[in-house]
C-alpha cells in the first residue's frame, strides 16, 4: 500500500492524512490528533498546555474512517456543552464498545446527520431558481425519485454513515454502466456536495470526485441491445390493434402523432398548432426545450412523415391532414401522461399491455434490439432518410444537434440499404456512373 512521508518523518498511510485533513478542518479542531494505539483509535486534544486523550474503541483502519468522522463530530458537540474529553467519549459511545449511540444534539446536528429533508427543499430551489436552472419536470423526473430513495434510507433506523453507501443503495437496482444508474448517482452527489458546501454538513458527506466504480460498467461479453425501428407496417397493425373505446383512441393518436412527427414522448406535453405566415397553411410546432450537455434545444417546426402500407404506394398521405383537422377542433385529446414517473414511463406501461406490442417487442429481442417508446422517433428518423432527407435536415427536425443525430438515431438499416442498391442497380444508377474498372 502506498505510504506518505508526515512533518516527523514517519511514514504515513493516505487514508490516514485524508482523516486526520477532515476532523482537522474545522477551525476549532486545529489542535486535535488521530493515532492508532494497539488497533484502536486514540484521540488527543490540545487545551492551553494540557493535553487530555482518549482511546476510542474502534479499529485504527481505513474502513473505519466514516465512523471515526461521524464520532469526532459528536465528541465536539459535547465538549461544546461543557463535558471534558473523557465525558465526552463516554456520553458517546454510552460504554458500549465498538457501537456508537447517537444521543442529545448528536441525532440532529447538521454536521453529522443533519435536517436532510429540510436540505432537499432548498436544494430543489437551487436547481429551480439558481444557477444552471432545470425544469419542474426534470426535478419530478431525475432528482426526486433519488432523493426520495436517499431520504427513506437516511430516515431509517440504520442509515448508511457514508456518501458511498448511501449511493451505491440507491442505484443497486439499476444495471451497472446503464445510463440510469449513472443519472441516479450524478444527481444524487450534486445534493451531496450542496450539502457540505452550502449547509454546513459534514465534511464526511463529500461524494467520491469519480463516480465510476460505483456507476460500474457492463460485465464483460455483455452486448448493447440497438434502439429498434419498427416499418410502417408494423406501427400501422400497433395502431389497429389498439381498442375503439374513448381510451383506446386517445392512446392511437397519441402513439400515431409520435411515429408521424418523430416526437419524444414528453413533447406529446408540448405540442401545438401554429399557422404560416407566408402561406397560410397551419403546421405542426413543438415548444419543448430540453437541457443538456450540449445546450438547450430550440422550440421547432415539425414536420410529419406519414406512414406508409407500401413503401411504392403513398396510402397515408392524408392522415397529417386529418389529425390536423381534429387537433384545431379539439378533438384530439391525449391520455393522462402524469402518473407515472415520466410520459415515457406512462407510454411504455400502456404499450407493455398490448399483444402486438409484446410480440413486436420479442421479435426484436431476438434480433438484439431494444423495443422502447423511443423507437417510435428512431423509426422517424429511418423513414426520413429511406425517402431522401439528408442528416442536417433531419437532425433539425427532431430537434438535436446533427452529431448526436449521427451518434444516436439510425440512418439506414440492412433492409433500406439493400432496396437503395437495388433500385441503384435497376435505374442503371451505378452503370452510368461507375466505370468498369478494366475498361
Amino acid at each position: 500500500m502506498p505510504v506518505t512521508v508526515a512533518k516527523s518523518g514517519k511514514l504515513v498511510e493516505p487514508w490516514v492524512i485524508r482523516l486526520r485533513s477532515i476532523v482537522t478542518a474545522n477551525p476549532g479542531r486545529r489542535s486535535w490528533s488521530l493515532t492508532g494505539h494497539r488497533g484502536t483509535v486514540k484521540l488527543q486534544i490540545r487545551i492551553g498546555t494540557s493535553r487530555p486523550s482518549v482511546k476510542l474503541p474502534i479499529d485504527w483502519c481505513e474502513a473505519s474512517v466514516p465512523d471515526i468522522i461521524r464520532i469526532c463530530d459528536a465528541i465536539a458537540i459535547r465538549l461544546e456543552t461543557g463535558d471534558n474529553l473523557s465525558e465526552a467519549a463516554e456520553a458517546v459511545f454510552r460504554t458500549k464498545p465498538h457501537q456508537l449511540i447517537a444521543v442529545g444534539a448528536v441525532a440532529e446536528h447538521p454536521g453529522i446527520t443533519g435536517d436532510w429533508g429540510n436540505a432537499v427543499e432548498k436544494f430543489r430551489d437551487q436547481k429551480l431558481n439558481h444557477g444552471n436552472t432545470i425544469k419542474p419536470e426534470t426535478w419530478n423526473l431525475k432528482y426526486e425519485p433519488v432523493l426520495k430513495d436517499a431520504l427513506f434510507l437516511l430516515k431509517s433506523s440504520s442509515p448508511p454513515t457514508a456518501p458511498n453507501n448511501l449511493i451505491e443503495a440507491c442505484i443497486k437496482k439499476w444495471d451497472p454502466g446503464s445510463r440510469t444508474r449513472e443519472i441516479r448517482a450524478q444527481n444524487l452527489a450534486q445534493f451531496l456536495k450542496y450539502c457540505v458546501a452550502r449547509e454546513g454538513f459534514s465534511l464526511i458527506w463529500t461524494p467520491p470526485s469519480s463516480l465510476a466504480e460505483l456507476i460500474g460498467r457492463p460485465p464483460s461479453g455483455s452486448i448493447k441491445r440497438e434502439a429498434a425501428t419498427l416499418t410502417d407496417a408494423e406501427i400501422i397493425q400497433l395502431l389497429e390493434s389498439f381498442p375503439q373505446d374513448e381510451s383506446g383512441v386517445r392512446w392511437t393518436e397519441a402513439i400515431h402523432l409520435m411515429a408521424l412527427l418523430g416526437l419524444r414522448p414528453i413533447e406529446l406535453l408540448h405540442l401545438s398548432v401554429r399557422v404560416d405566415k407566408a402561406s397560410g397553411q397551419p403546421h405542426w410546432w413543438c415548444s419543448y426545450q430540453k437541457r443538456s450537455g450540449g445546450g438547450v434545444t430550440h422550440p421547432r417546426r415539425l414536420y410529419p412523415l406519414p406512414l406508409r402500407t407500401d413503401p411504392d404506394m403513398n396510402h397515408e398521405t392524408n392522415s397529417n391532414d386529418v389529425l390536423l383537422h381534429r387537433w384545431r377542433s379539439g378533438k384530439v385529446v391525449l391520455p393522462s401522461l402524469g402518473s407515472g414517473t415520466s410520459p415515457s414511463d406512462c407510454i411504455a406501461t400502456y404499450l407493455d399491455r398490448r399483444p402486438v406490442w409484446r410480440a413486436l417487442k420479442t421479435d426484436q429481442k431476438a434480433k438484439g434490439e431494444s423495443l422502447s417508446p423511443y423507437s417510435l422517433r428512431h423509426s422517424y428518423s429511418l423513414r426520413g432518410h429511406c425517402l431522401g432527407i439528408d442528416a442536417g435536415s433531419m437532425a433539425m427536425a427532431m430537434g438535436h444537434t446533427l452529431e448526436c443525430h449521427l451518434r444516436e438515431y439510425r440512418w439506414a438499416s440492412s433492409a433500406s440499404t439493400a432496396e437503395a442498391f437495388a433500385r441503384a442497380t435497376t435505374n442503371g444508377t451505378i452503370q452510368k456512373k461507375v466505370a468498369h474498372p478494366l475498361s
